[in-house]
């Protein structure tokens, strides 16, 4: 891995033990919803300003639901100028990862277990919520013990069939960093060698790097970074970077810290809409330019000998499934790629994903290579990256030898 210059691409399912995919953003945002709205009446907390959130938060979900993916819907207020709603629906998407990253479904299910038992009279979660709540004909309460009460059984049947349940931390980033980082008085220090360029707004690599050591490698650079670290430029977030608004950052992620600190959260908000940035915000030319910098380790983008001294041997793509919402930037990136190399056929594209999924992703990859060799860059067919499967492991991240 030494003599290797490589770039890992992730895409949501690179972190998709912990952070829910497309599928299942709808489930789990109703989930944070009815667990907001119990947690109130539970504690009996309230302000006008906290209703008014939960009612846009239903309100996004419902118009979630009637878009394809959350990001259709951002796009779709973005280009139609609502920058009100564009804003208050940023701040509840921090909300919703802060709250996936601060506990498992683990955390949640005891509890729910700790708080029921204290009822005496109360044998299961249905008979406590009805009894706490007293819904009667009220629907939004029906609908919190519906949500709370489908997650509740989801959870016991997937222990029953040794399913795995989600947890807050997608273990692989931990996996990832130990393999690959070397030692450097007593804390890990990450090669020089490696850039990780993502699609994800979580946080799941920062988390993981926090862990072993107390400041985490972000490119555009979060308010926390310190000097040094921010010249390195090895990870760039083309979303932003959402984790900046957690309180307390990434040393009190847990669930008894979220109930304590998520309506200070909403009431205080720090920067949400230049920390949420969606690749389309961004004009394509200025785009490409921060591209540029990044892959290029912030050379000149038209001095080619300088930007190959350091070019790529390996791209590694985990958990991306190239959404046509995004082939712009796809186009982009693979185009900075190939016209930073001067022996594309030495450049290899890995692809870790289930086998099935296989061919669908390599076409992708190869009709962007097409597209950039023959139209952007000429530089001829001869010369041509090689495309090659990397197996699926649900517990590692590929890292070529």
């Amino acid at each position: 891995m030494a003599n290797k210059n490589i770039l890992y691409w992730l895409g949501a399912g690179a972190s998709a033990n912990a952070i829910p995919c497309v599928n299942e953003m709808v489930e789990r945002l109703e989930l944070l919803w009815a667990f907001l709205k119990f947690e109130l009446h539970h504690n009996e907390q309230t302000s006008q300003d906290i209703n008014d959130f939960l009612s846009d938060y239903l309100a996004f979900i419902n118009e979630i639901k009637e878009h394809k993916t959350v990001d259709t819907y951002f796009k779709f207020l973005y280009f139609t100028n609502n920058s009100d709603i564009y804003r208050k629906y940023k701040l509840i998407l921090a909300l919703f990862f802060y709250f996936e990253e601060s506990c498992s479904d683990k955390d949640i299910f005891n509890h729910f277990e700790g708080v029921r038992e204290k009822k005496s009279n109360c044998f299961d979660l249905q008979n406590y919520l009805v009894n706490v709540l007293k819904p009667e004909q009220d629907k939004e309460k029906l609908k919190v013990i519906e949500i709370l009460c489908r997650f509740y059984s989801a959870y016991q049947k997937n222990n029953e069939k040794n399913i795995p349940n989600k947890t807050s931390q997608d273990q692989r980033y931990i996996n990832f960093l130990l393999d690959i980082c070397g030692n450097k008085e007593m804390k890990p220090k990450f090669p020089k060698n490696i850039k990780i360029i993502s699609w994800n707004y979580d946080g799941q690599l920062e988390i993981a790097f926090n862990k072993l050591q107390n400041d985490p490698i972000i490119y555009p650079k979060p308010l926390t970074l310190t000097r040094s670290l921010i010249y390195n430029k090895q990870h760039y977030k083309i979303n932003g970077n959402v984790t900046e608004l957690y309180p307390l950052r990434f040393n009190s992620l847990s669930l008894d810290t979220f109930i304590k600190e998520w309506t200070n959260m909403l009431l205080n908000p720090r920067g949400t809409i230049s920390l949420i940035n969606f690749a389309w915000e961004n004009s394509s030319k200025n785009r490409n330019t921060k591209l540029s910098k990044f892959l290029w380790s912030g050379k000149d983008a038209k001095n080619l000998t300088a930007a190959q001294s350091s070019q790529y041997t390996d791209v590694v793509i985990i958990g991306y499934s190239f959404p046509f919402s995004n082939k712009d930037v796809d186009q982009d990136i693979i185009g900075i790629l190939l016209h930073s190399s001067s022996q594309l056929q030495q450049l290899k594209f890995h692809i870790q994903c289930p086998l099935e999924d296989y061919a669908k992703y390599k076409k992708y990859v190869n009709d962007y290579i097409d597209s950039s060799i023959s139209i952007k860059y000429d530089v001829g067919d001869k010369n041509r990256p090689q495309i090659v499967y990397a197996p699926f492991d649900n517990k590692n991240f590929y890292i070529p030898r």
